[in-house]
């Protein structure tokens, strides 16, 4: 076709080597392209394997890539930054992954504005960054011009929503809890007019504003909210369907919370099973069905019980997210509160220390020496 093309032109010898070249061109182009995107996508499947590191090196390699061929300041660069990013939040690097959203971020400005979903995306991941860290008060103001570029664009869209459900967070970790609950409302009520009253996304939704009610102790408040999700993710997704877990998850914190502890616990092992065809039985999810198990039996003043359990959840926590996450160190935490119950000072010690920063090494060795030179000074 190309040669059938250019005989009918009659084109000079020269001409042909400037379209060949020019031809030529093309297919690096093309082929420096699909480079990009076979790295990207092999980052894409290490990072859902949960094979961070790997992931990282196919994503580094796709940036150098993209960066040769479409410059530094090209749309492809900022989406395998945000990936890269997220890959180092996944693994608690949040200096590395904070630099990189902020990279993306002045990319994606340049080209788009201010006002583009694709720069909403990458203020909410930023903003996510931060409230993972406690940095609160840096977070509330990139969710609040995230959901504004989102309204103004797709009104009441799903992604809107989600913003919204992220602010909600902040003003809950804050403290603002009417205004929490007033934007749960308007979110819930936005979903039941766009979606109608059994759609999947509106169960999403009361379960967020039954969990305000949790975190208040409304226990009776938010068991009509649960039961109503529940019978619509079970009617729409099937019963073994994951979003069947948070619902079944939820009631067993409601009967846990009301001291009804019987109640509670065929919900929390409905919900660990689900989890486990779901996701397999080495899956975060899973190591949060453990460890609400475990809180209840400790709750019962079923240490050894607690004990094992927390334990199980431990090991799946540390090799997801590595012993520097936070997660991890929750785990820990909570481990040593029931190894001390069971008189093992010693193991619960050692567990605390190994989570241990290097600042807060040198704060416990200034600690003994101020304690030393006081208790010499007494003498």
């Amino acid at each position: 076709m190309i040669k059938a093309h250019l005989k009918h032109h009659k084109l000079k010898p020269t001409a042909l080597r400037g379209v060949a070249v020019l031809l030529g061109m093309l297919l690096s182009a093309c082929a420096g392209q699909s480079e990009v995107v076979q790295s990207y996508h092999a980052g894409e499947e290490q990072f859902q394997s949960g094979r961070y590191d790997e992931a990282l090196q196919h994503y580094k390699a796709a940036l150098v890539l993209s960066e040769e061929k479409n410059g530094s300041s090209d749309e492809s660069t900022a989406t395998i930054l945000n990936e890269l990013a997220t890959t180092y939040k996944t693994q608690g690097k949040y200096a590395d992954a904070e630099r990189l959203y902020k990279r993306s971020l002045k990319i994606r400005e340049e080209i788009y504005g201010k006002t583009h979903p694709k720069l909403a995306a990458t203020l909410n991941k930023l903003a996510f960054l931060y409230r993972d860290q406690g940095k609160l008060k840096q977070a509330a103001p990139l969710y609040s011009r995230s959901f504004k570029i989102l309204k103004e664009i797709a009104g009441d869209d799903l992604e809107t929503m989600k913003v919204l459900n992220n602010r909600v967070h902040i003003e809950i970790q804050l403290g603002n809890l009417p205004i929490a609950r007033s934007l749960l409302e308007l979110g819930l009520a936005a979903r039941e007019q766009k979606l109608g009253k059994s759609h999947p996304d509106v169960a999403e939704a009361l379960i967020n504003l039954a969990g305000l009610y949790i975190r208040q102790k409304d226990y009776k408040g938010a068991e009509p909210m649960v039961r109503r999700a529940l019978k619509i993710w079970t009617t729409k997704l099937g019963e073994s369907h994951p979003k069947v877990s948070i619902a079944l998850n939820n009631l067993g914190i409601i009967y846990k919370g009301q001291r009804k502890f019987l109640e509670a616990e065929p919900y929390y092992q409905q919900a660990l099973e689900i989890r486990k065809k779901s996701y397999g039985p080495d899956d975060l999810a899973i190591a949060d069905s453990l460890n609400n198990l475990a809180s209840l039996r400790y709750r019962q003043g079923r240490f050894i019980d607690a004990e094992s359990l927390f334990k199980r959840a431990l090991v799946i926590i540390k090799n997801s997210v590595g012993p520097t996450h936070r997660y991890y160190k929750r785990g820990v935490r909570k481990h040593a509160i029931v190894l001390r119950k069971l008189g093992r000072e010693a193991e619960a010690d050692s567990m605390l220390d190994s989570i241990k920063t290097k600042k807060d090494l040198i704060q416990q060795e200034t600690d003994k020496k101020v304690q030393s030179s006081s208790e010499d000074s007494g003498s």
